[in-house]
């Protein structure tokens, strides 16, 4: 239903690979203890946590989120955003939301020593060449890293 198209030499598709998703996400804590997060231990449903190892870690963010304001008329442009630009995307900081939601997810504080600081997916991607056709397999370990700055307007609500 929503589709953009853009030419490219090379097609990269993130595999769902089984074994990465059981695995979860590799966790730098402040107190420099390296863990694994799974979905389990963040209550999330296995067919739901693909996104966040393939996708928000990677820094994508939901097919819609860039198509919500395709084609509007101009007035529903105008009411959709303001006096700003219709056409400008507010850009999504997706690192902060992924380690944001980690945290809050275990009632972790900045100032906590648990406070998880970065995290790694290791991921498989298949590299299409669209000319021969050969698929190469290629290991990626995206990873997102906790800024201080974000540490001032860290949300109090229902913190313990």
């Amino acid at each position: 239903m929503y589709a953009t198209y853009t030419a490219r030499d090379h097609v990269t598709v993130p595999m769902r690979d089984k074994a990465d998703l059981s695995k979860g996400l590799l966790v730098t804590r402040r107190n420099g203890e390296v863990d694994w997060v799974d979905a389990k231990q963040l209550n999330v449903p296995s067919r739901n946590y693909w996104r966040i190892h393939l996708q928000r870690m990677n820094g994508e963010g939901a097919a819609k989120y860039a198509q919500a304001r395709m084609n509007l008329s101009a007035l529903n442009q105008r009411l959709w955003r303001g006096s700003r630009d219709p056409n400008v995307l507010e850009p999504v900081n997706w690192n902060r939301r992924v380690l944001t939601s980690l945290n809050r997810t275990f009632g972790l504080h900045p100032t906590d020593p648990m406070f998880i600081i970065g995290a790694m997916a290791p991921a498989t991607h298949a590299v299409v060449n669209k000319r021969t056709m050969e698929v190469e397999m290629e290991r990626v370990m995206p990873e997102v890293n906790w800024n201080e700055d974000w540490n001032d307007d860290w949300p109090e609500y229902g913190s313990k």
